[in-house]
């Protein structure tokens, strides 16, 4: 072959590998745009930065869908194996199951296990309670005890059974937030950030508070616990909260909030820096000054811009929690992420 003949097929070869990867990458770029203004692309992930909480928990709760139903499919196969082993219908089993033992003796033990020994509700429109010996009592409980027989028996069939679940929850986004107005305590050198996003003003908040401060003391040698600001609004609180921060007793300002009957009006919030013995003059000038609230809003804009949308929420080392309000789950995470540094 002419050595001119063999560049031109090298040239057209070098022409045909470049458009290929051109041709990939731009179905690459057109498969993660979904929208464009005058030809400008707005991708995917432009989108999915602005709404990562929300996608996080939407995905979170279709697992736990998923993972309910799947629990029910398990104990149906399950059931439905050990009657075909016996040659009868599972409903035939279930009545083997029960047989013998609703007695009145069961379920007077049944009652006492559950503390239901006076009355037994019932969830209808509202929540109906029942007397225990009534017949409708009777009936809810009979409905239950037969409820407790069948998971029992049914973890009892599962342990002669090998079962594999591969149903994973969605992984947690991570959302590192820069240059937050945020205070921390516990630990201040610690590899494990706890974080709360929270709102004075949030009744929800002020619920979840006090376990948040049962992490606190279990773990506070271990790990690193944080608070900032998110509100739709600059909150009187959270203007105080700064203000008693400026005096190094943001965390007492915290506490004497999140400690009120109700959420705290200005002159609430005055009496409160009085009681923690605050330079009055200095706390009163800061109130007013309009850089101070300006600071805080400027930290809820960069946590909207992050994704974040509803308080209370939990970050761990910049992972969301989905559940904010389930102390198991955000201890469990709480656990794992500090088991990788011990």
């Amino acid at each position: 072959m002419r050595p001119s003949l063999l560049y031109l097929i090298l040239f057209v070869l070098f022409l045909t590998s470049c458009n290929f990867y051109k041709k990939k990458n731009t179905v690459s770029e057109k498969s993660n745009q979904i929208a464009s203004i005058d030809s400008i692309p707005i991708n995917f992930d432009e989108v999915d930065n602005l709404c990562r909480q929300e996608l996080f928990d939407q995905l979170s709760r279709i697992h736990l869908i998923r993972k309910v139903t799947l629990e029910q499919v398990i104990k149906d196969k399950v059931l439905q194996l050990e009657a075909n082993k016996l040659n009868i219908t599972v409903e035939q089993l279930t009545d083997s199951l029960y047989k013998n033992k609703i007695t009145s003796a069961n379920l007077v033990k049944f009652a006492f296990l559950t503390n239901s020994t006076e009355r037994v509700t019932e969830l209808r429109e509202t929540l109906v309670s029942h007397d225990m010996k009534s017949t409708r009592g009777q009936e809810i409980l009979t409905v239950r005890y037969k409820n407790y027989l069948l998971n029992h028996f049914v973890d009892s069939l599962k342990k002669t059974h090998q079962i594999t679940v591969s149903l994973k929850p969605p992984k947690s986004p991570t959302i590192k937030l820069d240059n937050l107005v945020a205070h921390y305590k516990g630990n201040l050198d610690s590899p494990v950030t706890f974080l709360v996003i929270s709102d004075f003003d949030c009744h929800m908040c002020r619920e979840s508070n006090s376990f948040f401060e049962k992490l606190y003391s279990e773990y506070k040698g271990k790990v690193r616990f944080g608070f900032t600001h998110y509100s739709s609004y600059v909150s009187n609180s959270a203007i105080a909260s700064e203000c008693a921060a400026n005096q190094n007793k943001f965390w007492e300002m915290h506490d004497s909030i999140f400690s009120a009957k109700q959420i705290p009006d200005s002159v609430a919030l005055f009496r409160m820096a009085k009681n923690l013995e605050l330079d009055m003059n200095t706390f009163d000038n800061d109130f007013k000054n309009k850089a101070l609230s300006d600071k805080i809003h400027d930290n809820l804009l960069k946590l909207e811009s992050a994704g974040i949308y509803g308080t209370p929420t939990i970050m761990i080392n910049n992972q969301l929690v989905f559940n904010s309000t389930s102390l198991n789950e955000i201890e469990k995470m709480l656990k794992d992420e500090i088991a990788k540094v011990d």
